[in-house]
């Protein structure tokens, strides 16, 4: 037998073993469920009116209130503001389960921009962001629920804070 035939006949055995070795390991290792990390669903927005008690902008303390209502397309939409200066927030359930954000807003002396925004894969039922799609850096957006009512909305531009709303909710409707 050549040196060649040898290594190559020691290689086989070693992965024959190691084979075995798994398959013996596994049929005696308990079984781990496989559990899906719960998906964030905005649905608990909807209902009552949600006021910023605090709110960290670059313009300072800013009244800031949504009133979440479900669409008849599904979409769940929120507006505050008037024709001048607004924010304008929309989730749309894709056909893979989850939601994305459509992000529109308009103050006077800067203009107004808009994204469509999608969801990162870390989602719990309590906490979400989005990123602008093909720029994750540039501008995310996170809800975290911190109560039954009560969340905390939160925008990073380039990577650093640049507002942040505590927002609780109260049960009153809000005229449109």
């Amino acid at each position: 037998m050549n040196a060649r035939t040898l290594v190559s006949a020691i290689v086989v055995a070693d992965l024959a073993l190691l084979a075995l070795g798994c398959a013996e390991s596994a049929r005696h290792a308990p079984a781990t469920p496989v559990v899906a990390a719960p998906a964030f669903d905005p649905g608990w927005l909807v209902g009552g009116t949600w006021v910023a008690h605090v709110s960290e902008t670059p313009f300072g303390e800013m009244p800031f209130v949504f009133d979440f209502r479900r669409q008849p397309d599904g979409t769940i939409h929120a507006h505050t503001g008037d024709d001048e200066q607004y924010v304008d927030l929309r989730f749309r359930r894709g056909t893979d389960g989850t939601w994305s954000l459509d992000e529109r807003a308009a103050f006077p002396g800067l203009g107004v921009q808009g994204y469509t925004l999608r969801p990162m894969p870390a989602a719990t039922k309590d906490t979400q962001e989005w990123h602008v799609e093909g720029k994750p850096d540039f501008l995310t957006i996170r809800v975290t629920r911190t109560g039954d009512d009560a969340m905390t909305f939160a925008v990073l531009l380039r990577g650093q804070p640049h507002v942040r709303f505590e927002l609780a909710r109260e049960h009153v409707a809000m005229e449109r």
